[in-house]
C-alpha cells in the first residue's frame, strides 16, 4: 500500500484554543459523569470506574481537536483511557491518590507513544504533560471551595493551556516519515 503525503493544517492559536476547550470539556464532563456514576456504584468501585470514565471523556474531547493534525488520532482516546484504566486498577488496593498519579503517568506515556509516530521531539510531551497535570492539581487543590465538576473545569483549563502549548510546538516539528493528510479528509492516507 502506497503512502500519499499531503499538507497538514496550520498549527496555531486556533488549535491551542480548541485544545484548551476540549480539555476543559473533557475534564468537566468526565468529572460530572464520574461523580454521578460514583453515587450508584459505591466508593472504591466508584473511584476506579470514575478514573476510566474520566480518561475516556478527556481523550474523546481532545481527539476532536487533534484529529485533523495526526494520522493515528483514534489511538489518542485509547491511550488516554488505557492510562486511566491502569490507574483504576492501582486504585483498588492502594487508594485514589496513588491511582490518580499512576493514571497520569501511564496516560502521558501512552499518549507519547501515539505522538512519537508523528512528531520528531515527542519525548518533550512526557515532561510537558507531567508538568501540566501536577500544576493543574496544585491549582485545583488551592481552591478548596471548588470541587467535583468545578475542580475538573479548573484542572482542564490549566492542563489544556500547558499541554496545548507543548502540543502546538511539537506538531510544528513533524517527523519526515510521518503520514499526513489535508484537513477535512475523512480517511487519512496511511
Amino acid at each position: 500500500m502506497a503512502t500519499v503525503k499531503v499538507e497538514r493544517t496550520q498549527v496555531g492559536r486556533s488549535f491551542w484554543l480548541w485544545w484548551v476547550l476540549a480539555s476543559f470539556a473533557g475534564w468537566t464532563v468526565g468529572s460530572f459523569v464520574s461523580d454521578t456514576a460514583g453515587d450508584a456504584v459505591g466508593e472504591v468501585w466508584f473511584d476506579s470506574l470514575g478514573l476510566i470514565l474520566l480518561g475516556t471523556s478527556i481523550g474523546s474531547m481532545q481527539w476532536l481537536a487533534l484529529r485533523r493534525q495526526v494520522s493515528w488520532d483514534g489511538w489518542w482516546v485509547v491511550a488516554s483511557m488505557a492510562g486511566w484504566a491502569v490507574g483504576a486498577l492501582v486504585n483498588l488496593p492502594w487508594g485514589l491518590a496513588t491511582g490518580w498519579i499512576v493514571g497520569v503517568v501511564v496516560a502521558g506515556f501512552m499518549q507519547w507513544r501515539v505522538l512519537r509516530r508523528q512528531v520528531s521531539r515527542a519525548t518533550w510531551w512526557l515532561l510537558g504533560s507531567f508538568v501540566a497535570w501536577f500544576t493543574g492539581a496544585g491549582i485545583s487543590l488551592a481552591l478548596p471551595w471548588c470541587t467535583g465538576p468545578c475542580s475538573g473545569a479548573v484542572f482542564g483549563v490549566v492542563v489544556g493551556a500547558i499541554t496545548g502549548a507543548v502540543l502546538m510546538w511539537l506538531l510544528r516539528q513533524p517527523r519526515s516519515d510521518a503520514p499526513v493528510w489535508l484537513a477535512g479528509d475523512e480517511s487519512p492516507a496511511r
